[in-house]
């Protein structure tokens, strides 16, 4: 009975397989055999890590630019009142932008400061978006409720949110309040293990389909009995290290060995992330932006 000789080798980005005799008719590709996955949930998943995700960077781009197209209006008992400041709270920047920047961080840290600067009649002339990054709440000696803000050349001063001043006052909006929290929490904070695994999942995948055990093709060698393998299978290890074509001598033909999406698990773990992103996401940032 004829035998022909198969021969899975490795380059930069492949494995190897020893070479092994088999039947003339070949057998069907293995299918995917993915050993169990270990995630850890003790590290902390950073806001950049988190837009990573394209499901969360849609769904916080789709709140902040809702929210930003909106007309700001302001009303007393049912009667529109022309103002200025809601119109264009910064000077520096429009009322679009002003407005994005505050969903995008309550979207992101479940915080929004704005830094209010007050005329000599106590009047509000001008907000600022401040960063939550540059914004650290405490109590201080009294048991008031302070926040010390570090800008970007390093100089902190200390700020309230109760007593009007003209050098700067914080309306600190959160959007999950919790007992025993000075800051507020938002999705990435609340669901942030179920984040991490989302992350380690496609990590996992990636090195899988990059490093796993599985070659990338077979070459079949028919007239194996009056062939050298061992010389064969060093020349393909060489093309591949260097980059070079398969000039093989012989009958000698290639099969690639390819994942299918199925295979690979990609399917059902876009989905599971996608869904479990979705569910995370909340209409409470609007909520809250027009409760102040």
């Amino acid at each position: 009975r004829r035998h022909t000789r198969y021969i899975s080798v490795t380059g930069v980005q492949t494995c190897a397989l020893p070479i092994s005799v088999i039947d003339p008719a070949p057998a069907p590709a293995p299918a995917a055999a993915i050993p169990p996955m270990r995630v850890s949930n003790d590290v902390w998943v950073t806001v950049e890590e988190a837009l990573s995700l394209p499901a969360v960077y849609r769904a916080v781009t789709l709140l902040s630019t809702t929210v930003s197209q909106l007309d700001m209006v302001v009303e007393r008992n049912g009667e529109v009142i022309p103002s200025a400041l809601v119109l264009r709270p910064d000077n520096d920047r429009s009322g679009a932008a002003f407005y994005k920047r505050t969903v995008h961080n309550l979207a992101t840290t479940g915080n929004a400061y704005w830094r209010l600067y007050r005329n000599a009649d106590g009047a509000v002339v001008n907000m600022q978006v401040v960063a939550p990054s540059q914004i650290q709440p405490f109590y201080d000696e009294k048991g008031n409720k302070v926040y010390r803000f570090t800008p970007n050349n390093g100089k902190s001063v200390v700020l309230t949110n109760n007593t009007p001043t003209t050098n700067g006052q914080v309306e600190h909006i959160r959007l999950g309040e919790f007992d025993g929290h000075l800051e507020g929490q938002g999705p990435i904070q609340i669901c942030n293990a179920q984040l991490r695994s989302i992350l380690e999942q496609r990590k996992y995948y990636d090195n899988f389909l990059q490093d796993s055990k599985r070659p990338s093709g077979i070459y079949s060698v028919k007239d194996w009995e009056n062939a050298d393998l061992d010389q064969i299978k060093r020349q393909i290890m060489t093309n591949r290290a260097t980059g070079q074509p398969d000039v093989l001598p012989g009958d000698i033909d290639y099969e690639t060995v390819m994942f299918t999406a199925e295979q690979s698990a990609l399917i059902e773990m876009n989905k599971a992330g996608l869904t479990e992103v979705a569910r995370m996401r909340s209409e409470e940032h609007t909520s809250e932006l027009q409760s102040h």
